[in-house]
């Protein structure tokens, strides 16, 4: 099979949609009762995407930034709003952790505590580490973490628009984000997924301007820094990136190594030095062993190994950073998500935890949709919010 086919217009993006829908089935199962709903969800969300690439009236009203402004605030609205409905679930031993999790380690870590010998009030260990805490310490300090998720939203969509050289594109790939039922679920919850998500794509903006404009690199290799030391399984994403800098900017590979070593690693390998014992976020390696079991967590690395080798092969033949990233750090995501579905879950939908990892590489996913789709239309509306080269 040639390796070009990867990068086609039409198998990656075909891959992508199919993945973000299946998220659907969760909620569907959890909040509606059935996971049947998923498909009528489907087929609206299709067909709103085929109205799209062919009409260009739709193009200039919902691909605007005003409407996507719009709509990321009243997610955000509607994040800050339910967190703490969410929140007291934890009060019949209900909901989800994550976010009690990164509020007590950073509470732990500005009392100069070591942050990991506490446990959620599920009783399980916490996972995040330091990038992760990195943009929630603000709300934590001043007691206003329900805000966090729709402040980094709102963030997101300005650096966005800034670092995107098309508008409509971005605003396609934000609206295909925000209606994937899990993203607004997450957001409520506090999940510090919701800022990995759209973190990389954030990076990958970061990574396409620095071809033009090479100062930008650094603030992409510390962006990587805070994501790749976000989970233990994270730095997946550091090798990737090397990979993109050995590519593209290769003078700079010593200098971006360095500071990417330090800053993904100083952190937290300072922290597990003063406790090893009681450094709870290792705990997500043998986590992945039960959710990808035998022979399949071998086919895991070697699927993350060939992650790789493809992504080299396209990044030397000048792929976009989206295409790279996804191809290069979704493997091991993707065994991780349907290994909890397959051998932990055992096909039930409604318990399936494993979808929420998804977020990670949601607006990446969405990206590569919204390319496909404003790219087959033959009518699609110019995009004026950049100067032609």
């Amino acid at each position: 099979m040639n390796l070009r086919v990867v990068s086609s217009t039409h198998l990656l993006p075909i891959l992508a949609l199919a993945i973000l829908l299946s998220t659907s089935l969760r909620p569907a199962s959890k909040y509606l009762g059935s996971s049947l709903w998923a498909i009528p969800y489907a087929a609206v969300g299709l067909l709103i995407l085929a109205l799209i690439s062919r009409s260009s009236f739709l193009q200039r009203r919902l691909l605007s930034k005003g409407f996507v402004w719009v709509v990321g605030a009243i997610f955000a609205a509607l994040s800050a709003g339910f967190y703490q409905a969410a929140d007291s679930l934890r009060e019949t031993l209900q909901g989800q952790d994550q976010d009690d999790c990164t509020i007590l380690v950073i509470r732990q870590l500005l009392a100069f505590d070591f942050p990991y010998d506490q446990t959620s009030y599920f009783g399980n260990p916490c996972s995040p580490l330091f990038g992760a805490l990195i943009p929630y310490v603000p709300f934590v300090a001043i007691g206003l973490f329900f805000l966090a998720n729709s402040v980094l939203l709102m963030l997101a969509i300005w650096l966005g628009f800034t670092l995107s050289d098309s508008s409509h594109g971005f605003s396609l790939t934000i609206l295909i984000s925000l209606a994937i039922p899990q993203t607004l679920e997450l957001m409520v919850n506090g999940s510090d997924f919701v800022f990995m998500g759209f973190g990389l794509l954030v990076l990958a903006q970061l990574l396409q301007q620095a071809e033009t404009k090479p100062k930008i690199l650094i603030f992409a290799t510390i962006l990587t820094a805070a994501l790749a030391s976000s989970r233990v399984s994270m730095p997946i994403l550091a090798v990737a990136y090397l990979i993109w800098i050995l590519y593209r900017h290769r003078a700079k590979f010593v200098s971006q190594f360095f500071v990417l070593g330090v800053l993904s690693l100083g952190p937290s390998l300072i922290i597990y030095l003063i406790n090893p014992d009681e450094f709870s976020p290792l705990h997500l390696v043998s986590k992945g062993q039960r959710l990808v079991p035998g022979t399949w967590y071998l086919l895991m690395i070697v699927a993350t190994l060939v992650g790789f080798l493809v992504g080299g092969f396209l990044v030397s033949r000048n792929c976009n950073s989206v295409t790279f990233l996804t191809v290069s750090f979704a493997p091991h995501l993707l065994f991780l998500t349907y290994g909890d579905l397959v051998f932990n879950r055992q096909y039930d939908v409604s318990t399936w935890e494993g979808a929420s990892y998804l977020m990670v590489i949601t607006p990446l996913l969405a990206d590569l949709i919204s390319r496909w789709v404003l790219r087959s239309t033959s009518n699609a509306v110019p995009d004026t919010s950049r100067p032609p080269d």
